[in-house]
Formats: C-alpha cells, structure tokens, sequence
C-alpha cells in the first residue's frame, strides 16, 4: 500500500505494484459487457485444455448470469471488482 498512492501508470507499471484501482478504473471503463467478451477471447471461464484432473472452467460473470443466479441486474459498481477477477 503507497500512502501517497502510484501516481501516472501504464499496465506493465500496475502489474509491478499491484495497483488494483489502475484495474478497476479499467473494467469500470470499459463495463462488464465488452469486460467479459475480451475476458473470453483470453481464455477466461474455458477449460484450458491442459490435461489437469482438478481443473475447472470458472466463471466470467455477465448481466445474464447475475440475472439468472440471483435474480437481480447488473450495476456498473459489480463490473469493478471483475477487473481485478474477484
């Protein structure tokens, strides 16, 4: 944590320091809808076709899976923490 925060970053700068708001503000920009469909052109919420017997698929939350689990819509607040894949 930088009492004084991280000053003017670029991506390899927030991956150095861990600037979490650098990837908030990203996601928050950029809104769940085109978050998630670049989320998944990387991979994300796929199988990643190693041969891991515990693997997973994960989830890369959208509008229509929050709708469907928990039967409320999406806020641009929820995109936030998804920038920084909570």
């Amino acid at each position: 944590w930088k009492k004084w925060g991280h000053g003017r970053l670029n991506v390899t700068r927030s991956l150095e320091e861990s600037a979490d708001t650098f990837f908030y503000q990203v996601a928050y920009d950029m809104g769940i809808d085109r978050l998630s469909e670049w989320m998944g052109k990387f991979g994300y919420g796929h199988y990643t076709g190693i041969d891991l017997a515990e693997e997973r698929s994960g989830n890369m939350p959208t509008r229509e899976w929050k709708q469907k689990r928990f039967k409320k819509p999406w806020y641009q607040g929820d995109t936030i923490p998804v920038g920084i894949g909570q």
